[in-house]
């Protein structure tokens, strides 16, 4: 389902920009029993990216419903919401006045996310590095080059998954995940002021923190710190959270990250 406007349509152009530059942002909402998971989030998410690309949408109530509409009919599985700045013509600059589209699309949960959940994963570390940009940071824009390039290079050791620094060597995120990792009692997890995706669940973990008396500090800092880590999970709105239980040659206790599993969720 398309909609421009609130109107529906069934094809999307070729002069759409989102086709064109990658001009829009996105987000991927777990639905469940037809409920689509931590909604207000995503759907601030999807506000928030918008007022910094500057893409004016005339009516979310509209799309909220739709996505709540969605979900009812998909009962368990994926939301995919996509807002596109809407069509113009060649060049970068954008249309004066834009009219939006948004694009939903469902799927199917990945399988392999609820043995992740238990077992946990081995990390390994990403051949490609994440370009700094201040103007975009934290948002998950269109532009997912990057994230293309990481998993199509892949280790020749074949992790589940891999640590992905920027170009200053600061560990940032996994492949599709923000990660955390427990130091003597203090939990931490990366900044993301110049890159990476500041995830719909890393801010529902850090307020769960909050709420429990948990301490997170958010730090910059390089790959060396998770040779000396206690504990090491990876989460987003889709896996939930996933206990690492090896980066490279490190191995990690996960009864710690069993016990957060358990008192979020």
């Amino acid at each position: 389902m398309l909609l421009v406007d609130s109107n529906p349509e069934s094809q999307i152009p070729t002069t759409d920009r989102a086709m064109q530059y990658g001009d829009g942002c996105f987000t991927t909402i777990l639905v469940e029993q037809g409920k689509p998971q931590l909604f207000s989030a995503h759907l601030q998410r999807l506000q928030n990216a918008c007022s910094r690309l500057d893409i004016t949408i005339a009516n979310w109530t509209d799309i909220e419903a739709a996505c709540l509409q969605k979900a009812a009919a998909i009962t368990d599985g994926v939301l995919k919401v996509l807002i596109s700045r809407g069509s113009g013509g060649r060049g970068y600059l954008p249309p004066q006045q834009p009219l939006p589209r948004v694009l939903f699309s469902t799927h199917e949960l990945p399988a392999h996310y609820t043995s992740w959940q238990t077992s946990g994963i081995r990390l390994g570390l990403a051949k490609h590095r994440l370009a700094v940009s201040a103007s975009l940071g934290g948002l998950k824009h269109l532009n997912r080059l990057e994230q293309v390039l990481i998993k199509t290079d892949w280790p020749d050791d074949k992790p589940d998954d891999v640590l992905v620094c920027d170009h200053d060597g600061f560990m940032i995120e996994s492949s599709a995940s923000n990660i955390f990792w427990l130091k003597n009692g203090i939990w931490f997890t990366p900044e993301l002021n110049n890159c990476g995706v500041e995830g719909v669940m890393r801010n529902h973990v850090a307020q769960c923190f909050e709420q429990f008396n948990i301490p997170l500090n958010i730090v910059k800092t390089k790959v060396c710190e998770l040779e000396s880590a206690n504990a090491v999970f990876i989460c987003n709105s889709l896996m939930k959270i996933v206990p690492v239980t090896q980066f490279n040659q490190h191995h990690y206790d996960i009864s710690s990250v069993t016990q957060l599993q358990k008192r979020i969720f």
